[in-house]
This record gives C-alpha cells, structure tokens and sequence, in this order.
C-alpha cells in the first residue's frame, strides 16, 4: 500500500515537470505569435495620427453609425407593431404606427447615406494625406539613393 502510494506521488510529480514544461513552451509559442501579431500590425500604430486633422469627420462618422445602429434595432420592433396592430377599430393608432414605420425608415436611409459619405470622405483623406507623406518622402531622398536602387 505504501509503494503505491510513493508511486502516484512519483507519478504525480512527473506529471507536474511535464505540464510546467508545456506551459514554458506554450509560453513561448504564445509570446513568439504575440511579436508576430505585433510587426504585422505596426503600422496600424501611425492611423490615430493620421486621422487626427479630421476628428469631425471621424466623430461624425461614429455618430452617424451609433445612429443607424439604433435605427435598425427599432425598425423591427415598429414593423411588427404595424403588423400586429390591424384592427378596425384603432384606425388612428395604425396610421401613427404607419408613420413612425415610415419616418424610422426614412431616417435609417438618411443615416446610412451620412455615414457612408463621412467615412468615404475620411478614408479619401487620409488616404491623401498617406501618399503625400511618401511622395515627399521619396522626393527628398538623395540622387545616391537612386543610383543604388536602380528601378524601373
């Protein structure tokens, strides 16, 4: 009974070494994906500085998308008190809810049409910004640079 016992606790403790050194190594594996996921996503560090110029349009483009947001959340609910409110006896109450159907609509197109337009004029800009920044990198390098990198 004793020898079994001091044999799970051998067990056991090899059991401990093999799970510590897997977790060492997914330590590491998971450190090395990290760095990875890191220089993959590196120059995303530059974005936030280059929409700063347009912070209107980017907090426009967030308004209008909390908007549209909370307009296709209500749509539904709207449309399904057009749907289950037929009676002849409310004829005043299915027009309002008509009403509200069709202005929730209106403004979720409404909506839809600012957001796409603010977020193109934003990309379209910073975009702008992005290819003057390298053309007048690449027009200030030295004739030498040239003469090494022989291009096109």
């Amino acid at each position: 009974m004793l020898t079994a016992n001091a044999a799970n606790i051998v067990l056991l403790k090899k059991q401990l070494r093999d799970s510590r050194a897997q977790d060492e190594n997914a330590a590491v594996r998971n450190a090395h994906v990290v760095a990875s996921l890191e220089r993959s996503l590196g120059a995303l560090r530059h974005i936030p500085g280059l929409i700063a110029p347009y912070r209107g349009l980017a907090f426009g483009a967030m308004a209008m998308l909390l908007v549209t947001t909370v307009l296709n959340l209500v749509l539904p609910v709207a449309a399904g008190r057009v749907v289950d409110g037929f009676s002849e006896e409310n004829l005043a109450l299915m027009d309002a809810y008509f009403l509200a159907a069709f202005a929730i609509a209106g403004g979720l197109a409404l909506s839809t049409a600012a957001r796409f337009y603010l977020v193109s004029r934003l990309g379209e800009r910073v975009i702008a910004d992005l290819r003057r920044q390298v053309y007048d990198k690449v027009i200030g390098m030295s004739p030498a640079f040239y003469e090494k990198l022989m291009t096109g």
